[in-house]
């Protein structure tokens, strides 16, 4: 059997050597950037969709937040489960019964909300949850009650810094006469007490997940549903 052993190589052989270990480095190299690349790509998308995860997409930034809100015996109303801050696309609406409060105080809303002051006309759900979301504090009534929109306005309007953060409007279809809403939490009462509604509003008013925009303002897109 023959042996190899003291046979010189070539330079021919040694070319084709490094060459072939130059190829293999370069599809080395290849493979890493290709991998950089990959891994870039998924940082982006990753980064892209986070914000519409466990909001409403809004890069807003609260000015005062959940946290500086009254809690235990000082605070007015009773609370409900959060149901989220997603917005619906525009003009659509929820199904029946989707809130878990009559009027609602938190969950899936519009991409707009309306202005401040006083409302003829009852708000859409959604709508009004977006202004919730911003701070809002909303004053509702059956409308049925007679002269019961009047007495509230009265009242309304000698609120601090009215009408910034505030709504007064009809609700149709409410359990009892009067309704008061911030984001989270609800007041109902039978009857007309300026002392209770001015402690409600001095305790929410301005105190959203998102209420750093403007306090009286309507925004986004205006399209309501049929």
């Amino acid at each position: 059997m023959a042996s190899n052993r003291g046979r010189r190589v070539s330079q021919t052989e040694k070319r084709r050597a490094r060459q072939g270990r130059r190829q293999q480095k370069s599809r080395i190299k290849a493979y890493l950037a290709m991998g950089g690349m990959g891994l870039l790509a998924i940082l982006i998308i990753a980064g892209l969709a986070l914000p519409s995860f466990g909001g409403g997409g809004s890069s807003h930034t609260t000015t005062e937040t959940l946290a500086n809100r009254p809690t235990g015996a000082s605070a007015p109303g009773t609370f409900f489960a959060d149901q989220g801050r997603v917005h619906l696309d525009i003009g659509e609406r929820n199904p029946a019964d989707y809130y878990n409060s009559t009027p609602p105080t938190s969950g899936t809303h519009a991409p707009s909300w309306v202005d401040c002051g006083v409302h003829d006309e009852p708000i859409q759900d959604e709508f009004q949850v977006h202004n919730l979301e911003h701070g809002f504090v909303i004053v509702q009534y059956n409308p049925e009650v007679e002269t019961l929109g009047a007495e509230l306005e009265g009242i309304v309007r000698q609120l601090d810094q009215w009408p910034n953060y505030l709504i007064l409007a009809p609700y149709l279809d409410m359990e009892t006469s009067i309704a008061l809403t911030a984001w989270g939490v609800a007041q109902f009462m039978e009857t007309v007490s300026p002392s209770e509604i001015e402690a409600f509003a001095t305790a929410y008013r301005g105190r959203g997940p998102e209420a750093n925009t403007p306090s009286c303002g309507a925004g986004g897109f205006m399209e309501q549903a049929g």
